[in-house]
């Protein structure tokens, strides 16, 4: 059995095809929804970022939920 995970590297700008990455999991950000639009699609994807720079930060200070 084989699952896949989307994910976005946030600020990195180069490319990884053929590359094998490591991800780190730090907190689950929300569960899979449908968007009927692509203006709802993107402004969640907004607030995903900056829910993730958020947990992101206090993972690197050392302040964990």
């Amino acid at each position: 059995s084989s699952f896949a995970i989307e994910t976005h590297l946030i600020d990195f700008e180069d490319e990884l095809v053929g590359c094998t990455v490591e991800l780190e999991f730090l907190e689950r950000l929300r569960d899979q929804e449908a968007f009927s639009s692509t203006n709802g699609l993107a402004e969640q994807i907004r607030l995903d970022i900056e829910n993730a720079r958020r947990i992101h930060a206090a993972t690197k200070s050392g302040v964990v939920k």
